[in-house]
């Protein structure tokens, strides 16, 4: 999860340690739920769990940026195939 308000108060010294599944959602599912209702005003406590890859970003980037990346990276991969068909055709 991505660190906030809620999980540091979860992890405050003296707080008891999180339920197991499906424990802790039956004592903070109403909680998250208000969250999604709110957005804008629950953003310090929301539920944002991101898995283990955001353990690898290393820079905040524009999506702008992201997809232009992205776009440049197919166009150059479709290039390469189209390379490795045509090698292939022709031998």
């Amino acid at each position: 999860m991505l660190k906030n308000d809620w999980n540091e108060a979860w992890a405050a010294e003296g707080n008891p340690e999180p339920l197991g599944m499906p424990l802790q959602y039956m004592v903070s599912g109403m909680a998250v739920s208000a969250t999604h209702k709110w957005p804008d005003q629950t953003v310090d406590v929301a539920f944002n769990p991101v898995g283990q890859v955001v353990g690898q970003f290393e820079k905040v980037e524009k999506t702008s940026a992201v997809m232009a990346r992205w776009v440049e990276e197919y166009i150059e991969a479709s290039g390469q195939l189209d390379a490795y068909n045509a090698a292939a055709t022709s031998a």
